[in-house]
């Protein structure tokens, strides 16, 4: 499934604006009503079209998105590419990489490098807590690089996680591991996910 969580772009304010989330499933003859586990009771439509999620930025006079892949997605880089890339300048692309998952979600450090030069990929996320990884694990290094290569920010989850998601664990996902990252490669663009949240203060400090 292809699932998109969405940072929407304000035209007039110029800021990026976290609105509801999102979601954009591959047509494999079943919709179903569940997301790695999560309950359908989530506050957000589990099954929204391209075109369905191109219409509602209309009806709200937002005009571009950006769009998440990751394995807890269930959404690989290609597929995220091959979904959005009819609607460049509107749709962009934010690609994930999962150290831990399987080599699907670990792109060749080539072909990462072809989609940060060419502009396909906007940024890479990585999924903190939801996988066993803090921000400076020395596999994320060559991938890190590229980044800072291109000027391109390394977003990570950080803050509280679903705890229906099996193996989610929130040591990993505490913003004070990013300081580490952030004294060893200062020149890397980092954004820090949901502020932390509920550690707002940890991450702001």
């Amino acid at each position: 499934a292809l699932v998109q969580i969405r940072r929407v772009y304000h035209r007039r304010l110029g800021v990026l604006v976290l609105e509801r989330s999102e979601h954009v499933l591959e047509r494999r003859g079943r919709r179903g009503a569940s997301f790695h586990g999560l309950p359908g009771a989530l506050r957000f439509p589990l099954v929204v079209e391209a075109q369905q999620l191109l219409a509602e930025l209309d009806r709200s006079k937002v005009d571009k998105a950006m769009v998440f892949a990751g394995a807890i997605n269930e959404c690989t880089n290609e597929a995220l590419l091959k979904e959005i890339t009819p609607y460049k300048g509107r749709l962009f692309g934010v690609g994930s990489v999962s150290p831990n998952g399987p080599k699907s979600y670990r792109p060749a450090r080539a072909t990462l490098e072809r989609w940060l030069k060419r502009g396909d990929l906007r940024a890479i996320k990585f999924y903190l807590g939801y996988e066993p990884f803090y921000p400076n694990d020395n596999r994320l290094r060559p991938y890190l690089r590229l980044l800072q290569k291109y000027d391109r920010p390394a977003i990570f989850h950080s803050g509280d996680v679903y705890n229906v998601v099996k193996g989610a664990k929130l040591k990993y996902a505490h913003a004070l591991h990013v300081d580490d990252l952030a004294s060893e490669m200062p020149d890397l663009k980092i954004i820090i996910a949901h502020l932390g949240s509920p550690w707002i203060i940890d991450a702001a400090q």
